[in-house]
């Protein structure tokens, strides 16, 4: 986190923006891969 600047207010804050990280990774992977879920 120290490497981009990014601080949290504790564990809990940093796994939900984690999570986020995670799903919209997903996200873009599958739309690049030509898979398109609905929202």
């Amino acid at each position: 986190m120290a490497m981009h600047g990014k601080s949290y207010n504790g564990l809990m804050e940093r796994d939900k923006r984690f999570g986020i990280f995670k799903d919209n990774l997903l996200y873009i992977d599958q739309h690049n891969a030509g898979i398109h879920p609905t929202l």
